[in-house]
């Protein structure tokens, strides 16, 4: 993104896992605020984490820029291209845009995008039906009620 479209504000920084939902690539010529990102990219809650939340699981989707740098290390990195359905582990930042000229939303953006197999995804969900994995979970997102107390 370029400097003149972040704002002074400090950006939210989160980890998440998901899924793929849609691809759309972007032409950098047509962009109003010419952040020349490769494409657009939606993704969606995995329903293999639905068991982990105390909270009934609704799928939603947001949508998220991505820089070509992002999209090539995961090729070069995995020998692997990001597609539709790809389970992904994707370091987001959002970007407090209000205020700006041309600009007036929050964007999401991926820093950083790994693609997870089968085996990962099992193991993440494992974990985060543990103990430990549930008082990560709680510590890492206090959006997520979880009494650790009262699970001893």
């Amino acid at each position: 993104m370029n400097h003149n479209a972040k704002s002074r504000e400090d950006p939210v920084r989160c980890r998440v896992l998901a899924q793929v939902v849609d691809i759309q690539d972007l032409d950098p010529r047509n962009e109003v605020d010419n952040t020349f990102h490769l494409c657009n990219i939606k993704l969606r809650n995995l329903p293999i984490f639905e068991s982990v939340s105390s909270s009934p699981f609704t799928p939603s989707d947001i949508t998220v820029r991505m820089d070509p740098h992002v999209y090539e290390s995961v090729f070069l990195d995995q020998g692997v291209f990001i597609q539709t359905g790809s389970a992904c582990d994707i370091s987001l930042v959002l970007w407090h845009n209000h205020g700006q000229k041309e600009l007036d939303s929050d964007i999401w953006e991926a820093v950083d995008l790994s693609i997870l197999s089968l085996s990962d995804l099992k193991e993440y969900h494992d974990f985060f039906t543990t103990q430990d994995g549930k008082l990560f979970l709680s510590l890492s997102n206090p959006c997520m009620p979880f009494d650790y107390a009262a699970e001893n």
